[in-house]
């Protein structure tokens, strides 16, 4: 007997700003090619019961856990194998999920709109068989794009950019750079309990804003496009920088001028989190702290970049005054398994101690014993 799957839809071709406002129990409909982990955590911590994606899911070309993450969170996950005469967003409308087709409510009942395929275990295992067996051919490809971009980029980090007079107030300090990679939130608040919030101005990068916010951080700064940034966020006070192209362009300047809020917009090279680690080392800070910002390939692959030139030029420029802290919360788990295996090593010393004063104790009683006789 099929599975059913009965619940709300909703669409937008950007996942980040669906997962703002999609209701607990609802179904997404992505256009999102291999869905990277930010997504995927986002999807499950909104509670989506389901998720039919027109782009693929998983296409192979690169090995990620995402599609599992989901899949353990029980959350179905389908693709569009055929899509029907679809004619408009979907924003709530009654769906259903059955025998791989996918059926919204409409006035005569339910349209069928797509055939779809699900993913299972077994199909998520074929996929990263297939990433595997390609795996050097994607490596030498994405190196070889690195180095090229690298080669025509690294001109522009060796002469001193013109910054806003906000950034005055990085020189000397200790800076954050929060970015929302995969598992921030865990490794930022691991870095919380090692770092003094007081010594820190703390740049985020566009919506780890919300996650700083979420932990008890306030932003000084907000660097990036502003398109996956929650209003509130924007307007709590802090500094916002728009990431300005090459070509002028500055995608987070329309939305902050229809807000009403001042900003001042920077041209650098490179994503924004590059540009956050840039800025700061041009100000002179007196060191950076990195959280969630991308670095290996599958971090860039997952955001659709082939390579990644200005990262490695950014974090070379900026040498021992950068600390990456991507991961450290993994740490915190390898600690308390220090601590269960030091304490089973006590309790077995203290064993020993107790049967060897038990035996010394038995054998005064019977020397005492003897004695007495």
């Amino acid at each position: 007997m099929s599975q059913v799957i009965l619940g709300p839809i909703y669409e937008n071709k950007q996942t980040k700003k669906l997962i703002h406002h999609i209701p607990k129990g609802s179904i997404a409909f992505l256009w999102h090619e291999d869905i990277d982990s930010v997504s995927a955590s986002g999807l499950i911590e909104q509670g989506v019961k389901a998720i039919v994606n027109a782009s693929t899911s998983m296409t192979g070309r690169y090995e990620h856990s995402n599609i599992e993450m989901l899949l353990s969170a029980g959350i179905h996950v389908f693709d569009v194998v055929c899509m029907m005469d679809k004619q408009k967003i979907f924003e709530g409308e009654e769906a259903l999920i059955i025998q791989d087709k996918l059926y919204v409510k409409s006035f005569d009942g339910y349209e069928e709109i797509a055939a779809v395929a699900s993913y299972d275990s077994q199909v998520v295992n074929q996929l990263k068989g297939l990433a595997k067996a390609s795996y050097s051919y994607r490596f030498d490809d994405f190196i070889t794009n690195t180095l090229d971009y690298a080669q025509k980029e690294k001109a522009t980090f060796t002469l001193k950019k013109h910054l806003p007079e906000v950034f005055d107030r990085l020189e000397k300090q200790k800076v954050l750079i929060v970015a929302r990679g995969g598992g921030y939130e865990k490794d930022l608040a691991y870095a919380k309990k090692l770092l003094n919030q007081a010594d820190l101005i703390v740049i985020a990068v566009d919506g780890a804003a919300d996650g700083l916010r979420k932990l008890g951080y306030q932003p000084d700064f907000i660097i990036g496009d502003m398109d996956s940034v929650s209003e509130e966020s924007l307007q709590s006070g802090a500094a916002l920088v728009c990431h300005s192209y090459e070509d002028g362009y500055s995608p987070g300047s329309t939305r902050l001028s229809s807000l009403g809020l001042s900003y001042q917009t920077l041209s650098l090279v490179g994503t924004s989190e590059d540009m956050a680690i840039q800025a700061s080392y041009w100000s002179n800070a007196d060191h950076i702290y990195l959280v969630g910002c991308r670095f290996g390939m599958r971090d860039y692959l997952e955001k659709g970049r082939p390579g990644m030139a200005s990262s490695v030029l950014a974090r070379i420029q900026a040498g021992d005054c950068l600390t990456d802290l991507k991961g450290i919360h993994k740490l915190e788990k390898n600690h308390l398994g220090t601590i269960v295996n030091r304490m089973k090593q006590l309790e077995d010393v203290l064993s020993e101690w107790i049967k060897k004063a038990a035996d010394k104790k038995d054998w005064i009683r019977k020397k005492g014993a003897f004695h007495h006789e």
